[in-house]
């Protein structure tokens, strides 16, 4: 055999292994190696090696084809744990905002179902106590008002405290310590000769000297003080838990153990059982 011949051969080689030389290459070549071993040899290898190359590429193009699809499953995923996780949150928000409204709804309550009175400490301090005489779980709202001189027909200067009750419970059973705060409140002032100084108070007048206390609700109103009214003195317990109650919260105590200590004066202070 001629090197032309066989160079030509071996050029069509790859073609036919790979079926894509006409017929006649294909003829022409099988009837080369079959008169030519060395050709042959040539290409029983080449069939061999250009196999294996293209099981290679199969196995890299499955491979590549699969982390794709892994990739795809992936990005899939991560979207639907973040669809979810907003899903979740915009849930938790709507939630809130509902639970926060059905808080805020209001209504009034029948004013038997609370005690007021004015007490006064051995300095002349003075301050409205308001205590529910139920137990309740839901939260109370106490709004200040205030009555002037010609406001309505009405002659005096008048402090008054609204108490509202909400349509739904705020505390759980068990949160004891605001099971026994609810419904109780302090107002501070000071009793003077010539009537209730409010230090609270920001009107429009200076000195304002409340003539009148009273609690109201919905169309009630109960007068608990008038100007000029013998004004009890209090415990000395009930007097260390007003401090405690209106004054600021000591700065190595956390909210919570503030208002369990708040509780604890609370359960030892008579005017409170």
């Amino acid at each position: 055999m001629s090197n032309v011949e066989c160079n030509v051969v071996r050029d069509l080689m790859p073609l036919c292994i790979d079926d894509v030389a006409s017929e006649d290459s294909c003829n022409y070549v099988h009837g080369h190696i079959a008169e030519c071993e060395e050709c042959a040899r040539i290409y029983e290898e080449m069939g061999l090696e250009l196999t294996r190359s293209n099981e290679e590429k199969e196995r890299m193009a499955m491979e590549q084809a699969a982390k794709r699809m892994r990739s795809r499953r992936i990005r899939r995923s991560v979207l639907g744990i973040m669809m979810a996780v907003l899903l979740v949150v915009a849930a938790v928000a709507a939630w809130h905002a509902v639970e926060n409204r059905l808080y805020s709804m209001t209504e009034a309550t029948q004013l038997d179902k609370y005690s007021a009175f004015v007490l006064q400490t051995q300095d002349g301090k003075g301050f409205v106590v308001v205590k529910s005489n139920e137990e309740r779980l839901t939260s109370v709202g106490f709004a200040n008002h205030f009555r002037w001189p010609g406001m309505n027909g009405y002659d005096k200067h008048a402090f008054e405290i609204e108490i509202r009750e909400s349509l739904v419970p705020q505390y759980p059973e068990g949160d004891e310590a605001n099971r026994q705060l609810l419904g109780r409140t302090v107002f501070y002032g000071t009793i003077a000769e010539d009537g209730w100084h409010d230090p609270s108070f920001r009107g429009q007048e200076e000195n304002v000297v409340w003539d009148e206390i009273a609690i109201v609700s919905g169309d009630e109103r109960i007068v608990i003080y008038r100007h000029g009214d013998t004004v009890p003195f209090c415990s000395p317990e009930m007097e260390e838990y007003a401090q405690y109650y209106t004054g600021f919260r000591p700065s190595n105590l956390s909210y919570p153990e503030w208002r369990v200590q708040l509780v604890e004066m609370l359960l030892r202070t008579p005017e409170w059982q």
